[in-house]
């Protein structure tokens, strides 16, 4: 008997795609194919604007239930409706996949991307926020990886230290902008501005902010 031959990685992928996607056009499949292998846009902490709360202040992220979450994602709609600007570099690629992609595929494709890339930095950020240098998060991560009998090649230091660098810079412009952010939308904002600019229809931008947090939420949870 012959032994079954495994498939590529990238043909499983194309597979799970081709299943996820029926009809859809091949730069849709693509752009779910390159988060599915790996692949993340970091983020983008210049828009920390905030709508008020009935006191005055700035809604916080624990508020955002029931009505008061439709509230928000309904002063959302149209603040990225009228935002006007420039993505960073980090997000370039990401902006000009979404613009070519039918609108709830697209923000799918944030959110998705959105709770993976925060799971994936999460240890670091936490190491940067403790004053831990490079050095000392790359030799906790390899003892870590050891004890969990994982493979320590993993941990390739170029990439790693590049990733770090790019979540330094991210939470410094948090700091900057808006140290308070806690909303998932927060970092992807010009992101989803791309998508939402082409739907005139409030209702309809409000719809697809809610798709963008179910996607989120879906993977969050994962």
């Amino acid at each position: 008997m012959v032994a079954k031959k495994e498939k590529p990685e990238d043909s499983l992928i194309t597979e799970v795609l081709e299943e996820a996607f029926p009809g859809e056009t091949s730069n849709e499949k693509a752009s779910f194919g390159l988060v599915l292998a790996g692949v993340r846009w970091g983020q983008d902490y210049r828009f920390g604007l905030l709508p008020e709360n009935e006191t005055g202040a700035a809604m916080r992220a624990l508020e955002c239930s029931g009505e008061k979450y439709h509230r928000y994602l309904s002063w959302l709609a149209d603040y990225l409706y009228a935002l006007e600007a420039e993505p960073i570099e980090e997000q370039k690629g990401l902006c000009k996949y979404l613009s070519n992609m039918q609108a709830e595929n697209a923000v799918m494709l944030v959110g998705m991307n959105a709770a993976l890339y925060e799971f994936e930095v999460e240890d670091m950020e936490d190491a940067i926020e403790a004053g831990k240098p490079f050095s000392l998060f790359l030799k906790e991560e390899r003892e870590w990886a050891r004890e969990m009998d994982l493979e320590e090649e993993g941990y390739d230091e170029d990439t790693l230290r590049e990733m770090f660098q790019t979540v330094e810079m991210e939470m410094e412009t948090k700091q900057k902008y808006r140290s308070d952010i806690s909303f998932a939308d927060t970092g992807y904002r010009l992101a989803l501005s791309v998508v939402l600019k082409k739907i005139e229809k409030h209702d309809e931008r409000i719809e697809l902010l809610n798709f963008f947090y179910q996607a989120y939420n879906n993977y969050a949870a994962k």
